[in-house]
């Protein structure tokens, strides 16, 4: 190594004259910060003593200049010059320092060679030197080579401190057990002792930390405040308030608690245990006694004043603050602008802010009072606060959770113009490839619906988590891009990715389609080779999956074999049974839940209920039901009345409606009407379609509706008026499609449909099941007071209906004995209903058509729905 310094010339000077009075002037040269002035006087002294050596080696390390010391050190050798005690202490720091385990294993060498093998300083450099290196099994060896010695206390309390510093608290206490039982505890000194308590506190072992405690008293330690501070600390960490106390009450009767720490140890105790109410009375107990509050005693009383909602103890802290000049410590501020928050006295939070804005701390502030907005609900304010910082050109002062607090309130807003301002200023700041900014921007993206963005700030991150991965794959569900959603789980998974419980319940909701029930499958059958445990949430989305995609069977299989069922399984369950024509299972497991569980139900669980009750027709559990619910919704009260409509009980649906005036509502007319449909009620649906075209003239579902009816009536001049009209008005037309999935691909078919490739065997199968059943087949329209494709009704005979199309190839296309799996845009009509259960009972095979309204499994000539189509 080349050396620089003047000094070094000096030890490489065969023949320097040495005088023993030039050493005191040599330190006083040393300890300037010039060392180019030294320079003379090592021109007239000898360097075969150590001191001037050691001089030196302490000037290297004091100025930081670490790669020095080695060469010095190996001059000194070669010079003939004897290092002793003071010297290798210093050289083992710099190989610490260095990161240079070479070294100083050479050091352990010399310290063996030169006899200084168990000398305290060398001892304790060694030991200290094997520790940064994570090398127990030397700092042992050292430790264990001078036992032997009179007096190694120094040497066993650095060893147990090394145990805590590591994370192995056990063994400094088993070390400690080990000295008691060969009877040599008297050895240990105070800070000995504190080691020692402050394992136990680690261990949170309370049987430990009091047997400690006792040898402690039987040592006379008890006095010692360090010793006492260390035990009010340990009682605090494992939560014994009573203990804490014992040690407290003794130091306050011996005046030795004029510091603030045994005051802040036995507050700290009382707020883990919430026993708040002791906090005040304690800290108007240390005001007394005269001791000075400090930076840490401050925010815990200012957490007691919050949980107690007492704003006026929160005020006065305050001014304490104020008084003893901590106003402007992070601390204090964090506390304060905290409790003013939990008041919700967001001009307190800001005044604070604003009186710490000239601080060094200004940077920790503007985060919290950021963050609080968020809380709030304020994120405008928060975006307002953090374009007032780039204005002023301080924005390089942010953090990176800074601007997670920002991104998330432009997340917020959905706000895409913010979020992308925001993104641009994170470039600037150099802070675009930290991890949690980027995940944060991912989600800032996705809640702005903008998945080209977001996906883009995912291919540009440079390191990617489970997080990264799981928020892409959710932005793509939400916008329905399910495909896209699937293929990058797929490639987290080929890229070794860990998925948890967030990732698989972001997924699942793409597979919860009937086209896309393999791919749930999958994912199911993923989580079981790989072993994963099936947590509660994990459970509850693939049941949700199962549901949605038609199998609620395997959905039942889930939560009958669910270990831990929350209110959300239950309602998963219950609200599934209702859409799959099962709703006296459903209302079964909700009375059990509620006998059971004792639990509360929460309006959604009400609904799922409801429903159950609207599929089973059970109208007095229903109104049961509805009277436990404490502030029906809207959602409650059109449930209602869907079920009176169903079981035909029009006077108790029109009595309900006009006693929460819910005649205005579409969503109310059309459920009347929809029992209309299903009694038959010709002259009451007809007033109902009127009323809804009077109510909402844009929307064409009613026009469909309206057209139906009078096809129905045999008005076909009529119809065509209607056609016309929404013709001229250009309403979009609904058309109606079935689709079904076969060997992976995605079959659609539309109204008297020719188009597929396979289409004269489907109308041929068609035919032929016409032939085998033209008894029981029904080709006559019924009354269709639903939403359906006009050209449905008119114009194509209910053998070229989308649905029965979809049939028709699903049972050329699959094996025999096979269920058939289809679902509809729109809702199914009664003729296609009549006609699937019949087909159902020819071929012996179950269909599920999933329509805009529920499921409906068609089996041995019987729906599921009860013919409440």
């Amino acid at each position: 190594m080349a050396i620089s310094s003047p000094l070094y010339p000096l030890f490489l000077n065969p023949n320097p004259t040495f005088n023993k009075c030039n050493i005191p002037k040599l330190n006083v040269s040393l300890s300037r910060t010039s060392l180019s002035t030294t320079h003379q006087v090592f021109d007239e002294m000898s360097v075969s003593d150590t001191k001037p050596w050691n001089s030196l080696i302490q000037t290297q390390l004091r100025n930081n200049e670490l790669d020095h010391v080695p060469s010095i050190y190996y001059h000194m050798l070669i010079r003939g010059v004897r290092p002793d005690q003071h010297t290798l202490p210093r050289v083992l720091m710099a190989s610490r320092l260095l990161n240079d385990l070479s070294l100083g294993l050479q050091l352990h060498c010399s310290c063996i060679k030169f006899g200084m093998s168990l000398d305290d300083y060398v001892v304790t450099a060694l030991m200290e030197m094997y520790g940064k290196f994570g090398d127990m099994g030397g700092v042992e060896r050292v430790f264990e080579s001078c036992r032997s010695t009179k007096d190694c206390t120094v040497a066993w309390t650095l060893l147990a401190r090394i145990y805590v510093a590591k994370g192995k608290a056990e063994l400094a206490v088993d070390m400690f057990h080990k000295l008691v039982e060969c009877g040599a505890i008297g050895m240990l000194d105070s800070l000995a002792f504190v080691t020692v308590i402050t394992a136990c506190g680690m261990m949170k072992s309370l049987r430990e930390g009091r047997h400690v405690h006792r040898i402690v008293k039987e040592c006379g330690m008890d006095t010692d405040v360090l010793v006492c501070n260390a035990l009010l600390k340990m009682y605090t960490d494992c939560g014994s308030v009573q203990d804490c106390r014992v040690v407290f009450y003794g130091m306050e009767c011996r005046d030795a608690i004029s510091d603030t720490l045994p005051w802040n140890s036995l507050i700290e105790t009382h707020l883990c245990k919430n026993e708040l109410h002791h906090v005040p009375s304690i800290y108007h107990r240390m005001l007394l006694r005269g001791v000075h509050p400090d930076r840490h005693t401050l925010p815990r009383v200012l957490t007691a004043s919050e949980s107690l909602n007492d704003l006026s103890l929160g005020q006065q802290l305050h001014c304490t603050s104020l008084k003893f000049g901590l106003s402007s410590d992070d601390y204090v501020i964090t506390a304060l602008m905290e409790m003013y928050g939990k008041f919700d006295d967001m001009g307190a939070v800001e005044r604070v802010f604003e009186n710490c804005r000239s601080t060094k701390n200004y940077k920790v502030a503007w985060t919290l009072l950021s963050r609080m907005y968020v809380g709030k609900g304020k994120a405008e304010l928060a975006v307002d606060l953090f374009h007032k910082l780039v204005e002023c050109g301080d924005v390089g002062m942010l953090d990176s959770l800074a601007f997670v607090t920002v991104i998330t309130a432009c997340g917020m807003m959905k706000s895409l113009k913010e979020g992308g301002h925001v993104h641009r200023i994170v470039k600037d700041c150099g802070l675009h490839s930290d991890v949690v900014i980027g995940n944060t921007l991912l989600k800032m993206y996705t809640d702005c619906g903008s998945v080209e963005d977001c996906r883009a700030v995912f291919d540009g991150m440079v390191c990617r988590d489970v997080i990264s991965w799981t928020t892409m794959i959710n932005g793509y569900v939400k916008k329905g891009g399910f495909n896209e959603g699937l293929k990058l789980f797929r490639k987290m998974n080929e890229d070794g990715i860990k998925t948890d419980d967030v990732t698989i319940a972001s997924v699942l909701p793409a597979c919860a389609r009937i086209t896309a029930h393999k791919n749930g499958k999958e994912i199911h059958g993923y989580l079981l080779r790989n072993g994963t445990h099936l947590t509660t949430c994990i459970c509850n989305a693939l049941m949700d999956m199962y549901v949605k995609s038609g199998y609620f069977e395997y959905a039942y299989r889930v939560f009958y074999l669910m270990k831990e069922k929350d209110v959300f399984s239950r309602t998963i369950m219950i609200s599934g049974c209702g859409l799959h024509g099962q709703g006296k299972l459903g209302v079964d497991i909700f009375q059990n839940m509620v006998e059971a569980l004792q639990v509360y139900i929460d309006e959604m669980t009400y609904a799922a209920v409801l429903y159950a009750c609207f599929s089973a027709c059970m109208v007095e559990e229903g109104k049961f039901f509805f009277n436990c619910i404490k502030s029906p919704t809207f959602a409650h009260c059109l449930l209602m009345v869907s079920l009176l409509s169903r079981a035909g009980l029009f006077n108790e649906a029109m009595a309900f409606i006009d006693k929460r005036g819910l005649m205005k509502e579409g969503e109310v007319l059309r459920a009347l009407l929809d029992g209309c449909r299903i009694h038959q009620n010709v002259d009451m649906g007809k007033r109902f379609i009127c009323e809804l075209l009077d109510l909402e003239p844009l929307s064409m579902h009613n026009y469909d509706l309206l057209s139906n009816w009078f096809s129905h009536d045999k008005k076909s001049s009529i119809v065509d008026e209607v056609r016309e009209m929404v013709k001229n008005e250009n309403f979009t037309p609904i058309k109606a499609f079935s689709w079904i999935e076969f060997r992976n691909k995605v079959h659609v078919f539309g109204t008297g449909d020719v188009s597929h490739p396979r289409s004269e065997s489907i109308y041929s199968e068609l035919h032929r099941l016409l032939k085998r059943g033209e008894e029981q087949i029904n080709l006559d329209n019924t009354l269709q007071f639903s939403h359906h494709d006009v050209d449905e009704v008119r114009d194509c005979i209910a053998i070229g209906h989308s649905e029965l199309l979809a049939i028709s190839f699903g049972l050329i296309s699959t094996q025999a004995g096979q269920t058939i799996r289809i679902a509809k845009n729109l809702r199914i009509c009664r003729t296609c209903h009549h006609n699937a259960k019949i087909i159902s009972k020819i071929v012996g095979r179950e269909i599920i058509i999933k329509d805009l309204n529920c499921f409906h499994h068609f089996r041995d000539g019987s729906c599921s729905c009860g013919d409440f189509c």
